[in-house]
C-alpha cells in the first residue's frame, strides 16, 4: 500500500480552519439569523433572505464533499475532521433557518390577509 503524504500540515490546517471556518462562519450565522428571522417576520426581503440560506446551504454541502474527498484520500484526521463539522453544522442549521424562515413569511402572509379582510369588512 501507497503511503499518503497529506496535503497540508495536519494541525495546522485544523486549527486554521476551525478558527477560521468554525470561529468566522458560526460568528455570521449568530449575525445573520435574527437578522434573516426579524425580516421573515415582518415579511421583508423574502428573496434576499431565503436565497441567502439556500447559499449557506451549498457551502455546507460543499464543505462535506471535501471532507468525504479528503476522507476518500485517506487524509489524515487533522485535514478531513475540520471541513466535516463545518460543514454539517453550517448545512443543519441553514436548512433548519430555511425552514423556520419560509413558516415565518407564510404567517406574515397570512397577518397580512387577515388584516386585509378586516379593512374590507
Amino acid at each position: 500500500m501507497l503511503a499518503v503524504t497529506p496535503w497540508f500540515d495536519p494541525n495546522w490546517f485544523g486549527a486554521m480552519y476551525g478558527a477560521i471556518g468554525g470561529g468566522g462562519g458560526g460568528s455570521l450565522l449568530g449575525l445573520i439569523a435574527p437578522l434573516c428571522m426579524l425580516a421573515a417576520q415582518r415579511g421583508k426581503a423574502r428573496g434576499a433572505v431565503m436565497s441567502l440560506w439556500f447559499v449557506l446551504i451549498v457551502v455546507g454541502v460543499s464543505q462535506l464533499a471535501l471532507a468525504g474527498f479528503a476522507l476518500a484520500r485517506q487524509q489524515p484526521f487533522g485535514i478531513w475532521f475540520a471541513p466535516a463539522l463545518c460543514g454539517l453544522i453550517t448545512t443543519v442549521l441553514s436548512t433548519v433557518f430555511v425552514i423556520l424562515a419560509h413558516r415565518a413569511y407564510m404567517q406574515a402572509e397570512a397577518r397580512k390577509l387577515d388584516a386585509a379582510a378586516l379593512r374590507n369588512s
